[in-house]
């Protein structure tokens, strides 16, 4: 059962899912422009991380309602069914479905694997934590999605290769002296 769609999409969500899979669509290998829905939103899919992965715009639009299995088929096997009236001799079926079924195994475990990635507590609260400090939370389009994600490609490489620290525990902490004049800031100790 779905959660519905909803009106307003969080940027570090959809950052997540784009720099998964090393920033490559997961169907074709080349740069991800947007998030496609592994169970299609027409068909009960819901809107969450946790049914998103990183899609070129051409695999995303091909792929249309159909699940990664009906995409693979479509796309890998167009001609590879006999036409009516094609005798069955010409044609090894077993050897068509055995094809198919290696590429479709190969595109699930690649969805696994990227699903996996993004639901990584670790990685989820880097990339909330880092994108707060931009104070925009709720994308404006894909205009500014493409420009927050060009901002940010060399930063969310080097927190993956960093394991994805925590920016925010590593700072040192602050707060506000309003009965001191003259001392605005004072960090605040370990121990409180």
């Amino acid at each position: 059962m779905g959660f519905g769609r909803r009106k307003e999409e969080w940027v570090y969500e959809r950052l997540m899912v784009l720099y998964a899979n090393g920033g490559r669509c997961v169907y074709c290998d080349s740069t991800s422009e947007t998030a496609d829905h592994v169970i299609p939103w027409s068909r009960n899919g819901w809107d969450g991380t946790e049914n998103l992965v990183p899609a070129c715009e051409a695999c995303n639009r091909s792929k249309s309602d159909r699940t990664p299995a009906e995409f693979v088929m479509a796309r890998s096997h167009p001609r590879s069914w006999p036409s009516p009236g094609t005798p069955l001799g010409l044609v090894s079926l077993v050897s068509v479905y055995e094809e198919a079924d290696k590429e479709c195994r190969r595109v699930l475990a690649r969805i696994g694997d990227v699903l996996s990635e993004i639901a990584d507590k670790k990685r989820q609260r880097w990339f909330v934590d880092h994108f707060i400090r931009y104070g925009t939370l709720r994308s404006k389009g894909p205009s500014a999605m493409n420009l927050i994600r060009a901002f940010g490609s060399a930063q969310v490489e080097q927190a993956c290769q960093a394991g994805w620290p925590n920016h925010l525990e590593q700072k040192p902490r602050h707060r506000v002296l309003r009965d001191q004049p003259g001392q605005l800031i004072e960090p605040i100790l370990e121990d409180e």
